[in-house]
This record gives C-alpha cells, sequence and structure tokens, in this order.
C-alpha cells in the first residue's frame, strides 16, 4: 500500500467538491479492499492509524487505541483486535485446506530437523573428544558418554512436553522463567557456589544437583521473551523507548549476567540468539546496523582486556 497516495485521496475525499469526495470515497474503497485482502493486512492497518489516515477511513480502528473493554480483560482493545484478526487469518480456509498451512508445516520440520542435527553433532563432538582422553587415561569412553546420552534424551522429553503446552501459558510464563533465569545466574557471583575454569565463572554447583551451568537457562528464557514481545506486544518494537526498556534493558542485564562470569563464547551465542529473534519479529534493519557495530566494538574491548581470551587468540 502506498501511505501517500491513500494519505492524498483521504485529503482528497474530504475537499468540498461532492464529486470529487465521492470519486476518492470510491478509490480509497478499493485501497481498503487490497489491504485486507493482502496476507498480512496488520502492518497496513497499524500504518494508518500511525499516520492517521485510519481518522479519516476507519475511524473506528482508531478509536481502539489504548481502550479498555468492559470486563477489563485486555488493557488495550486495540491490540487485542489485530491480534484475534491475526489469529482469524491463520484460521482461514481455501479449496486445498488451510491458507499458508504448507509454510508452517515447513517452518515447523525445518526447525525439527535443525534441532536434532545440531543435537546429534553435538554428541558426535562430545564423543569424539572423550573417546581420546579417556581411553589415554584408561577409562571406558562409553561409559562417560551415557551421561550425555541420558541429558539429550531428557531433553527431548522435555521439548515434546513444551510442544504440547498452550502458547497462552508460555506467554505467560515469559517474564517470570527470565527472571528465575537471572536469578540462577546471578549465583555465580557467589563464590561459594561459583566454579571456575580457563578465566570462566560461569558454573555453580549445587547440592543434589551438582554442577550445572545456569547461562544456558538464560538462551531458553530469552528465546521465550523475545517470542512472547513480538508475539503479543509488537508495539514495544516500535520506537527507541519502547525497544530500549522492554527488550534490551531486561534482556541486556540478563546477557550482562553471563558477561560478569567471564563467558564471552555464550555472550555471543545469545546476541546472535536475540538478533534472530528480532529480525523474525520485524525489528528495524537500522537498529541491527548499529548493534552489530557496538558488539564488534563490545567484543574487540571484552577480549583485549582479558589475558586469557588475548593468549587463546594467539594460540
Amino acid at each position: 500500500m502506498d501511505v501517500e497516495r491513500l494519505t492524498a485521496m483521504v485529503e482528497e475525499a474530504a475537499a468540498d467538491s461532492p464529486l470529487t469526495g465521492l470519486g476518492a470515497t470510491v478509490r480509497v474503497r478499493a485501497e481498503l479492499e487490497r489491504l485486507l485482502l493482502a496476507r498480512r493486512p496488520r502492518r497496513g492497518l497499524e500504518l494508518m492509524v500511525h499516520t492517521g489516515v485510519a481518522d479519516v477511513v476507519l475511524p473506528e480502528l482508531a478509536a481502539l487505541v489504548e481502550t479498555v473493554d468492559e470486563h477489563r480483560r485486555h488493557k488495550d482493545v486495540y491490540e487485542h483486535t489485530l491480534t484475534v484478526l491475526d489469529q482469524a487469518i491463520d484460521l482461514e480456509t481455501g479449496p486445498d485446506g488451510p491458507v499458508g498451512q504448507a509454510h508452517a508445516t515447513l517452518s515447523y520440520y525445518a526447525l525439527l530437523i535443525s534441532t536434532l542435527f545440531l543435537l546429534t553433532f553435538g554428541l558426535i563432538m562430545v564423543f569424539s573428544v572423550q573417546s581420546v582422553t579417556i581411553a589415554a587415561g584408561g577409562g571406558s569412553a562409553f561409559t562417560a558418554f551415557l551421561r550425555y546420552l541420558i541429558i539429550a534424551g531428557v531433553g527431548l522429553a522435555a521439548m515434546v512436553a513444551t510442544s504440547r503446552i498452550d502458547r497462552v501459558w508460555l506467554q505467560r510464563l515469559a517474564v517470570p522463567v527470565l527472571l528465575l533465569a537471572a536469578v540462577l545466574q546471578s549465583l555465580v557471583l557467589v563464590p561459594s557456589l561459583a566454579t571456575c575454569a580457563g578465566g570462566n565463572c560461569n558454573w555453580v554447583r549445587l547440592p543434589i544437583v551438582g554442577q550445572a551451568q545456569p547461562s544456558e537457562f538464560i538462551k531458553l528464557a530469552l528465546a521465550l521473551y523475545i517470542g512472547w514481545v513480538a508475539a503479543r506486544h509488537r508495539e514495544r518494537l516500535r520506537g527507541g523507548r519502547n525497544i530500549v526498556l522492554f527488550v534490551f534493558a531486561p534482556a541486556g542485564a540478563a546477557i550482562g549476567l553471563v558477561m560478569r562470569g567471564g563467558d564471552l563464547g555464550t555472550v555471543v551465542i545469545l546476541a546472535l540468539l536475540m538478533a534472530g529473534a528480532l529480525w523474525m519479529g520485524g525489528l528495524g534493519k537500522t537498529w541491527f546496523v548499529g548493534l552489530f557495530a557496538a558488539g564488534l566494538v563490545a567484543f574487540g574491548g571484552a577480549t583485549m582486556l582479558s589475558a586469557n581470551r588475548r593468549a587463546r587468540i594467539m594460540a
């Protein structure tokens, strides 16, 4: 949709000449039909509200902004209405079945196959390293590898169980899980619990559980949180203040805790995870340019300030 053209039509429709107004009204209707029949009309509707075009063309839609329903179940009826629109489009059917089902199915299996491939590749790499080191000490590599197989099995079972959870509950858990992950990560700052190796202090030793790496929960929590923001609060991905307050501040605090433990590698992975999620969520491209530049400077500085990292790079 050409916003300037539609804006001009609205102004023309508001002119005093009845013939001109009638002609412009017909043209505005044609543009609206094209917008509503698009694959994702939400973006066009949001643009109309943002530019003020909806005040003339669809005043009922513009009036929903910041409106609370009478039952006080939805703080913003406008966002709720657009979400329902998205969900209704996802349920549309055509002669060959649900519209967009093939794309959704392809995305699901692409993600599933990629996950299983990375898991298998990781297990192979772990076994190849352990088989050499443990065999050199006279131990059994297969016995030691069994622990990793059990962990992988538990992870796959948890993945299947999570896929069966209603997405409403996943959305409700987004913030609590991020807070819980941050609390667990803060345990690496407790000297009596932290375990360090090679300048990295991102492990903790807990009763019963044993040694654990809380930053792994940060990865899960950030993926869940960014997904929740993109799915339920897309307005928080628009405007510098919203992005900084609702995305970078909480995510930065969690990643900062990981960096406080000295694990730069995990920080890079978390940054890439966030970038991918925000890209899929529709964050503006200009943000990525700035973030990439800032990330390079931060990475270079963190590397040069650590003797251990410099030694590993120069080795």
